[in-house]
């Protein structure tokens, strides 16, 4: 699937080192949970719209820190993220969520028949291995 452009300037929130403390009040961690079998047959790019704003292609592994206070109003509203994958078909899933000052980190992953997105705030078990966004 190719990869769309991103209107978010990632690069600005760039860090060495991620700090669950240094994340909330519109600062939020998003990455792509997909696992072994998404990885294996190369299905687990996702691409990303928030509220229709292009928000760019996460890979397998792959996690970028959002300053959504750019972007978007954090008042406990509720958000349309759209998520597409290619597999034997394309598919889109259209979620809501809720974000609020909160919100730290966001999971987006393909699944066999949809995608899924959750709110964790917490990192992943295996985060050490995941990589910044190019």
């Amino acid at each position: 699937m190719r990869p769309i452009p991103t209107s978010v300037d990632y690069q600005s929130n760039k860090a060495e080192r991620v700090d669950l403390s240094e994340l909330g009040n519109g600062k939020i961690l998003i990455y792509n949970g997909a696992k072994f079998l998404h990885k294996i047959d190369n299905t687990a790019s996702l691409n990303l719209w928030m509220d229709d704003m292009p928000m760019g292609q996460f890979n397998a592994g792959e996690f970028a820190i959002v300053d959504l206070n750019n972007i978007a109003y954090l008042d406990g509203s509720s958000y349309e993220f759209t998520l597409h994958h290619l597999d034997v078909m394309k598919f889109k899933s259209r979620h809501t969520l809720g974000l609020d000052s909160t919100t730290k980190i966001i999971m987006i992953k393909p699944t066999i028949v949809s995608n899924k997105i959750e709110v964790k705030n917490q990192f992943p078990d295996d985060f050490y291995k995941f990589r910044y966004i190019n």
